[in-house]
């Protein structure tokens, strides 16, 4: 597959673009780093679905334990409330 040069930048942009993304937000940035070197070629193709994938399912990670906290919060809340109640 060619691509002309404008459309390699606009991609080599919006890939370090989405790379920032993850500096700091995972442990190992190798694993969600998209490499711009030989882009567009077949291993690249194949290199760039792996890391998505992995970034689909560190994200999911992410949302779950966030939902699962604030559910835990609530509960506490809720049980609080029910003993101050009981105690008055």
């Amino acid at each position: 597959m060619t691509a002309t040069a404008d459309a390699k930048s606009r991609w080599t942009r919006k890939i370090a673009k989405y790379n920032q993304d993850y500096v700091t937000s995972t442990d190992d940035y190798n694993k969600c780093n998209i490499v711009i070197y030989n882009m567009f070629s077949e291993n690249w193709f194949d290199n760039l679905k792996k890391k998505v994938n992995y970034r689909l399912r560190a994200d999911y990670k992410k949302y779950k334990a966030t939902e699962t906290k604030s559910i835990k919060n609530k509960i506490n809340k809720r049980v609080e409330i029910t003993q101050k109640d009981q105690t008055t």
